[in-house]
């Protein structure tokens, strides 16, 4: 019986792990929504960006990195309280290219005030501890009250994406344009074998031996 109860404690451990699956189904004290940059302004508190590589073939370890040492710690639950928290895959939209790039191959968390200002990054090279996401979310919420004043001030430019360029659709490549090629009938243009020049009277005399004396 003792069998059984350690082996359902064992699963429910488990599961209660990959509740966080490592692909971006974090913990549900954070209530993650998928929120552009605008819409993070438009809030004007603290944002917590987490984006994640959905695309990956097995096993995410950044992710599993991120959710367990660093979304289940009390302490960061903490200083990130009262923050907007997006989430988003890598190949989401909302969020210039930069922030998106940095989550290729695994995960990224950001920690930045209302107005979008960073003040922690973290990536697969070098994912995230508690102690720096504590630290980064603390000055994050005491610069929040003076960007939000900014951004009332002078308001920042509303985000949009930019469209992905296509192949070979820059004009300023495309190759410059060939003149027209003459186009020639055979025997009546340059190709025309050469012929020579009509021969004058007096030579034709000359030849012939015939030239009268004037």
């Amino acid at each position: 019986m003792a069998r059984k109860w350690m082996a359902l404690w064992l699963v429910l451990s488990l599961f209660v792990y990959t509740g966080s699956t490592g692909v971006g189904a974090v913990d549900t004290t954070f209530a993650w929504q998928v929120l552009d940059l605008n819409a993070c302004r438009a809030a004007k508190k603290p944002i917590l960006l987490y984006i994640y590589d959905g695309a990956m073939k097995g096993v995410n370890n950044t992710t599993k990195s991120i959710e367990k040492n660093v979304f289940l710690d009390a302490k960061v639950k903490e200083a990130v309280s009262g923050f907007t928290y997006a989430m988003l895959r890598r190949d989401g939209k909302g969020w210039p290219a930069e922030f998106f790039a940095r989550a290729d191959g695994g995960a990224a968390l950001f920690v930045m005030t209302c107005d979008g200002s960073g003040l922690g990054a973290w990536g697969k090279d070098a994912p995230p501890t508690a102690v720096q996401v504590v630290t980064a979310a603390k000055q994050a919420t005491a610069a929040n009250t003076a960007a939000a004043e900014r951004m009332a001030k002078k308001p920042p430019p509303k985000f949009e994406d930019k469209p992905k360029e296509v192949a070979g659709a820059n004009p300023a490549a495309a190759p410059a344009e060939k003149p027209p090629e003459k186009i020639t009938v055979p025997g009546l243009g340059a190709d025309a074998p050469k012929q020579d020049a009509p021969k004058k009277p007096d030579e034709i005399k000359k030849k012939a031996g015939k030239v009268e004396d004037e």
